[in-house]
């Protein structure tokens, strides 16, 4: 079978013809393109799209898998990334999917669409101010790959009078208005003044979205001023499940009875992956290239000590650099001091544009999405060393 750096929509076609019914396996932009392209294209060949993340799934159009198996038992299932190649393909053999109908299928043609898309969408300043603050920089889980490096970071509390002092700020130069803001981690709930941050955030910022992103493994434990605090600052709680021993529907039930709005971040804790990152030691990727093909940037903006970076990558790195006694640099053109900022323009311009630490990435090429485990507090989990390939974690 041709690869993605040859496949094209005609070799696509021929594979799966005789078929005539197809899954798209993820509703990125290539995933939307292969699906708008194959539908209107072919009439004669069925099409469906499905994803496991829940925001995916507000298109009533994205079927989860599980329910995409269940109605395409004998479709032919194209996998759109090449990341999560291996993590998709053995989701799919799990629910009885045979190996002979999972293909990954990004061609040439979808490569470009993709190309223009993220060119056209990343380089545009956001309309509204986007970011997530880490309360904690450790955490109760001890996930491999963690790309918040939280497996390996010392106990770290952030400190309420910092963060009031940067929310202040921003909350000035934003008129307190934002699209959403993260209260993330690390594990946030670990947080001693985990309420405090909240009344923090809803405090200058009294307009958007904000959430607690969390693992749940504390709510449970979590004392009635929590959802108390929760209900006064209209704040949300966002879970991710991991494939552990842990009751996420008593978590469920219980952010009902408080009334408090609750979502999991993605939908299965069956199938939960790391992004093994394989940066580059040596700095010498296309910053622009790795820029265009990350999903952070410009997206998971990060404040840190009256800083803010387009990624967490720069944010973050000092945990990796500290505990394996690395050097990944973070130069002053990383991030925009927002003290030094005069508006929310210059901010959001600043945000908008790829930086000198993006030679470290490799998104595309470099990173593969691994399931879900323990670590082993490895380098090899997040830096290409040299002759290192993913599965030898």
């Amino acid at each position: 079978m041709k690869t993605c750096d040859d496949l094209t929509n005609a070799d696509l076609y021929k594979m799966i013809r005789e078929i005539r019914k197809v899954v798209v396996f993820g509703a990125t932009n290539i995933g939307w393109y292969l699906y708008k392209t194959l539908g209107g294209g072919h009439e004669e060949i069925e099409v469906a799209i499905c994803d496991n993340s829940h925001i995916m799934q507000q298109d009533a159009r994205v079927l989860a898998v599980d329910d995409a198996v269940a109605l395409h038992k004998d479709a032919f299932y194209l996998l759109t990334s090449s990341i999560h190649e291996q993590t998709m393909k053995n989701q799919l053999l799990t629910l009885g999917i045979p190996a002979e109908h999972i293909v990954l299928a990004i061609t040439k043609e979808a490569l470009i669409y993709d190309h223009h898309c993220k060119e056209r969408k990343k380089l545009e300043p956001l309309k509204k101010l986007q970011f997530e603050v880490n309360l904690t920089e450790h955490c109760n889980l001890n996930c491999k790959c963690c790309t918040q490096f939280s497996c390996i970071a010392e106990e770290e509390y952030i400190d309420t009078n910092v963060m009031e002092r940067d929310f202040k700020r921003l909350g000035e130069l934003f008129s307190g208005v934002c699209e959403r803001i993260y209260l993330i981690g690390g594990e946030p709930l670990l947080h001693p003044d985990v309420e405090k941050c909240m009344k923090i955030a809803r405090n200058y910022f009294p307009v958007g979205q904000i959430s607690i992103f969390t693992n749940g493994i504390l709510l449970p434990k979590c004392k009635e001023t929590f959802w108390q605090s929760c209900r006064e600052n209209d704040i949300a709680i966002i879970v991710t499940k991991y494939p552990i021993q842990f009751n996420y529907a008593q978590i469920v039930k219980k952010a009902e009875e408080e009334s408090v709005y609750f979502e999991f971040y993605g939908a299965s804790e069956d199938f939960k992956y790391m992004t093994c990152l394989n940066m580059d030691i040596t700095g010498r990727q296309d910053i622009k290239r790795s820029w265009l093909d990350c999903k952070e940037s410009n997206n998971c903006i990060k404040l840190r000590d009256g800083k803010l970076f387009t990624c967490t990558r720069p944010a973050a790195i000092y945990k990796l650099n500290r505990y394996f006694n690395m050097n990944f640099e973070v130069a002053e053109a990383d991030y925009i001091d927002i003290y030094m900022a005069e508006n929310e323009s210059e901010i959001l311009k600043k945000l908008a544009k790829p930086i000198p630490f993006c030679r470290y990435c490799n998104p595309v090429k470099g990173r593969k999405a691994l399931e879900w485990g323990a670590t082993e507090k490895s380098i090899y989990e997040w830096v290409d060393v040299g002759g290192y390939k993913s599965k030898d974690i």
